[in-house]
């Protein structure tokens, strides 16, 4: 796991500018298309997130696999770091390796309140579903 979270801050940082940063969010957004479209229920939507965010998963052989849809550009990148940090690993990662990543990059720094309260509330669903795996 450690090598996920040392990729994205590597790609991250060697940006030299916000709007590339941002520019590489969405693009890593971009790249999550496998969300089942059976699963965009009322009962799948993360609340407190700024746009509509959705979040499902699967489960086999002890690793955990998140999956998310956003039509909101910005805010689909940000999942889909949390997505790509979390995602074929155990569930107990959910709790012992936090999404430092985010206090990290100073432009992620700087995303503004409604999207940190998003991108918090997505992590606390994907510990919710993480601890029925425990």
């Amino acid at each position: 796991m450690e090598k996920k979270f040392t990729k994205i801050k590597s790609l991250l940082l060697s940006k030299k500018s916000e709007k590339e940063v941002i520019e590489a969010i969405i693009s890593f957004g971009k790249d999550i298309e496998n969300f089942p479209k059976d699963a965009l229920t009322k009962d799948n939507l993360v609340q407190g997130c700024q746009s509509e965010l959705y979040l499902t998963h699967s489960f086999k052989d002890g690793k955990i696999d998140f999956f998310i849809h956003s039509e909101a550009l910005i805010s689909k990148g940000l999942a889909a770091i949390l997505i790509y940090l979390y995602s074929g690993e155990d569930p107990k990662a959910l709790f012992t390796t936090p999404p430092t990543l985010f206090k990290e990059i100073p432009t992620l720094q700087k995303i503004s309140l409604n999207r940190q309260i998003g991108i918090q509330n997505l992590f606390v669903q994907m510990q919710k579903i993480a601890a029925r795996y425990l």
